[in-house]
């Protein structure tokens, strides 16, 4: 509840206090350690809260102090005032009460003046509804116990509390004070009870917390600007990507970042749920009684269900519950907070404490909370009726007591919370979170943990709100607008809004739309992703992914390689289009030779041979060309067992070792005349790979239906079949492979990401988006070039020139079907036409896209590298001496340089690339 208006006995409660407040200080003690004030405190004389017994509480910057006290009043002339509690310099006032009514005073002081012209502010969220009866809540509150946190961060002051009042319930609220520039010198803490008498009831003041999460997150931030001042051009892309963020966007991040400096709390983050363990203080004596707060909170775009929790300790203590803290759903962004008592000496617990639970509290609205009110009210009735089995036990949620036997374990520490997959049975999965900490009692340390078990689940799409979905991508626009049909008939209330634009000026008009209302809801990336990283217009699609059943049957390589993670910790896109890489080979130029066709399962060793063999040494016939792959990307992930990806990428790190001997192969080919040029000398425009005069072609699976399956070039009598990229010797058994790829993802502004991930999915990968659009294969191919509506690419739509990314039977059975494969009833053009059987090849190829695990180049699949191949790789502006040569690569080749001298520097700054990316981006 944003700035709550007094109720009416909150005015005039705020009108006794802010006189009775704004005349001086409270105390003539000052208290900065632990001190507790019995059980049954004293009425003092309400002079100005100049009360020496009560104390004054002294909170330093990036410190939070905690409160424990029995709401109890001697005053019954009116139950409505109970507990107050007041920051103050001893000049400047700002109170708060138990009834959600805050105040700046007295007038003309500096912070009521900053109020009153609009520069402090105050922010309030309870637990109760405005409707509810103030006085009748004050009667519940006025016996309750009270847990006060207080927060001093830079700007703000925060109030967090939670009061459990004399009918069971739980009542929590927070308000936070913002002021327009941090507060300086020493503040204190005033608290009272009773409006005339300002007494402290059974209060134990702890003023040995640790530093609050705002100022651990202030730190943070100051290292990162230190550390990204280094990297100039990475941080200049930051700049210039915020400068041109829009004003909504602002506010956004900035109620963002309010959140999360003012929340106490510490946190690890998981894919799926954020997880805080916290305690009311960092060191305890052993009749001490900890008090532990353990909040969850669904990050995801999915829905959470059967999440349960249970406590982890030593072997040498015991856990005791009250119930099994079990839950049946936790919808997307909503939070479940509990209260947890821990004793450290058995002998300690009252029957007090035994008998009044502390319940779990649910802050998760709507339906839960109705339940939580309904239950209540089933409750009290029972009571009433059967006053004889009163049992407390009943009440509203779970407990979790522990109970430490004996001390245990270390200094005010906070685990990482992990995230582990436990189980998988179909597209559930079962993870577990853990989040621990560790505390002193007396003077050993204890390490008190709670271990959270979960399953996601894939939220409901919203079927009824009409709403318009913008999709930007490249020369799909045929495919598109064929399948909108079928989108709009299976989602009448979901407008997808296309927008088709040449390849190269995507990512140019993806930043142009910055600071606009323009930006697509859902967009493919060209190239590197830094750009969208660094621009912060991509979503966090984790928790989509996870809990998307359909993904499970996807190729290899996706979700084992984490790609769309960039490098990252959550996935930020999935691949919408797979060309797998193949060795095409011109049977034709096999048979000119007398060679015999390789074995479709050939090794890297015999590839080089063939490529000697094929060469006919006199410049008229190469036993290799290179398209849009060499030999110098493949090699590193031919050869290394451990590499999944270019430049030796093995999951963690580069290793260029292997790099090196590719770039060696390559010199070779070309020295010993065995790889084609691009183009044949003297021909203008020729390719020889064009006129079947080379063996074998490294390029991607679209070159069938943009090149080799065509009428001219059967007419030269020029036959290319698929081969996978092969192996080495030694590394026979892995099953990485090699792909381009182009990735797609969700704008993090979009207002419905569950149904934008539903959109791209289905045009991109979905299994009925691909039946659909090979039903309607001729339908769409048919709009060729020159119409109004082919794409604005100029180029033919081609249904079957990617790859499917479904693993989804009938789809891939249908798809087999365009090519000669068994599948189609063998290679009956091949056979009658020209004499060929390709069949053989094409099943050995299609098969392998099925099994194998792919990955893709390196600007697409990790984050920085980009920057590494333009500023260093390629540059003849490299730190590094290629020898006035304009990359490495030349340097190599044509400057005779030895490779092997360049591994250890390009390892070295290619890591540093990028994980200062990932730095920046996480």
């Amino acid at each position: 509840m944003k700035k709550s208006r007094f109720w009416a006995a909150g005015f005039l409660m705020a009108g006794i206090l802010a006189v009775s407040t704004g005349s001086r200080a409270m105390a003539n003690e000052l208290v900065t350690g632990d001190k507790d004030y019995g059980m049954n405190g004293q009425m003092v004389s309400n002079d100005g809260w100049a009360s020496s017994l009560n104390g004054q509480f002294l909170i330093q910057e990036g410190q939070t102090v905690s409160f424990h006290f029995d709401s109890h009043s001697l005053d019954d002339s009116s139950p409505v005032f109970g507990w107050v509690a007041e920051v103050t310099d001893n000049e400047n006032y700002f109170t708060i009460t138990q009834g959600a009514t805050c105040w700046f005073a007295p007038d003309g002081t500096d912070w009521k003046k900053g109020f009153d012209n609009g520069k402090n502010s105050w922010d309030i969220q309870k637990s109760w509804s405005d409707n509810e009866s103030w006085a009748s809540l004050g009667v519940k509150l006025a016996d309750g116990t009270v847990d006060l946190e207080v927060t001093r961060a830079g700007q703000q002051i925060i109030f967090d509390s939670v009061t459990q009042s004399n009918d069971g319930r739980i009542y929590t609220q927070k308000v936070t004070a913002t002021f327009q520039s941090a507060v300086q010198g020493d503040l204190y803490i005033q608290l009272g009870v009773d409006h005339g008498s300002m007494t402290l009831y059974n209060v134990k003041y702890s003023g040995n917390t640790a530093q609050a999460t705002t100022k651990e997150t202030t730190t943070k931030e100051t290292t990162t600007k230190e550390t990204t001042t280094k990297k100039e051009e990475t941080t200049k892309k930051k700049e210039e990507a915020t400068t041109k963020k829009s004003a909504s966007k602002e506010e956004t991040t900035t109620k963002k970042s309010d959140t999360k400096d003012s929340d106490k709390s510490t946190s690890s983050a998981d894919k799926n749920l954020s997880v805080s363990l916290t305690t009311n203080r960092e060191e305890y004596d052993a009749d001490d009684t900890i008090r532990m707060e353990v909040s969850i909170k669904n990050i995801s775009d999915s829905d959470i269900k059967n999440l349960a929790w249970k406590a982890v300790v030593p072997s040498n203590m015991t856990v005791k519950y009250q119930d099994d803290a079990e839950y049946s759903r936790l919808d997307k962004g909503e939070t479940l907070t509990t209260k947890i008592k821990v004793y450290s000496d058995e002998d300690s617990k009252t029957d007090e404490d035994t008998e009044n639970t502390f319940p779990v509290i649910l802050l998760i609205g709507g339906g839960i909370a109705i339940v939580v009110i309904i239950a209540v009210i089933i409750l009290i009735i029972i009571k009433k009726h059967n006053k004889k089995k009163r049992n407390n036990n009943q009440f509203i949620s779970y407990l979790l007591i522990f109970a430490l036997l004996g001390a245990a374990i270390p200094s005010f520490s906070v685990q990482a919370m992990s995230a582990v997959e436990k189980e998988t049975t179909g597209r559930t999965k079962t993870n577990t979170a853990t989040a621990s900490q560790t505390v002193k009692v007396d003077g050993k340390d204890v390490e008190l943990a709670v271990e959270i078990t979960y399953e996601t689940t894939m939220a409901q799409l919203d079927e009824s709100t009409n709403m318009t979905l913008t999709y930007q991508f490249w020369e799909d626009g045929p495919i598109v607008d064929t399948m909108l049909e079928d989108w709009s008939e299976k989602h009448p209330n979901i407008t997808i809004k296309p927008i088709e634009v040449l390849a190269s000026d995507n990512n140019q008009a993806l930043l142009a739309y910055m600071g606009t209302n323009n930006m697509p809801d859902i967009f493919w990336i060209l190239g590197s992703p830094d750009f969208a990283l660094t621009n912060e217009l991509l979503m966090n699609i984790t928790g989509m992914w996870d809990a998307d059943e359909d993904t499970m049957d996807v190729i290899g390589g996706i979700n084992e390689y984490e790609l769309g993670y960039f490098g990252t910790d959550k996935r930020w896109a999935f691949p919408v289009k797979f060309y797998p890489y193949a060795a095409w080979l011109n049977m034709n130029s096999f048979l000119q030779n007398s060679i015999d066709m390789p074995s479709t399962d050939w090794t890297f060793e015999e590839m080089e041979d063939y490529v000697e063999k094929c060469t006919s040494g006199d410049g008229q016939n190469w036993g290799i060309y290179e398209g849009y792959l060499s030999v110098v990307d493949w090699y590193p992930i031919a050869s290394d067992s451990d590499s999944m990806g270019m430049f030796g990428w093995n999951g963690k790190e580069f290793d260029l070792t292997n790099w090196a001997e590719g770039l060696e192969i390559k010199k070779d080919w070309i020295d010993n005349g065995y790889k084609a040029p691009a183009i044949i000398d003297g021909t203008g425009i020729v390719y020889p790979q064009d006129e079947g005069r080379v063996a074998m072609v490294l390029n991607d699976w679209i070159c069938w239906e943009r090149y080799w399956d065509q009428s001219d070039m059967y007419a030269k009598q020029i036959y290319y079949v698929p081969y996978v990229l092969p192996h080495t010797e030694d590394n026979m058994k892995s099953k990485v492979n090699f792909a381009l790829m182009h990735f797609g993802g969700i704008c993090e502004e979009t207002e419905h990401s569950r149904e934008a991930y539903e959109a791209l999915k289905y045009f991109t990968w979905s299994a009925d988006g691909w039946k659909y659009k090979l039903a309607h294969k001729d339908e769409i191919e048919a709009v060729g070039t020159d119409s109004d509506k082919s794409s604005v690419s100029g180029l033919k739509p081609v249904v079957v020139g990617d790859c499917p990314i479904t693993l989804d039977e009938s789809v891939w059975k249908t798809y087999e079907k365009q090519f000669p494969t068994t599948v189609a009833g063998g290679d009956i053009e091949g056979q009658s036409t020209y004499g060929i059987d390709r069949s053989t090849y094409f099943d050995a190829f299609l098969d392998n896209v099925k099994t194998a695990e792919w990955t893709c180049g390196v600007r697409q699949q990790l984050l920085g590298t980009g920057d590494f191949l333009n500023n260093v790789y390629n540059s003849d502006e490299s730190e590094l001496n290629y020898n006035g040569y304009d990359n490495i690569e030349d340097a190599v080749i044509k400057g005779g340089k030895d490779p092997a001298d360049y591994v250890a520097d390009l390892t070295e700054i290619i890591n540093q690339y990028h994980n200062d990316m990932v730095e920046l981006c996480q």
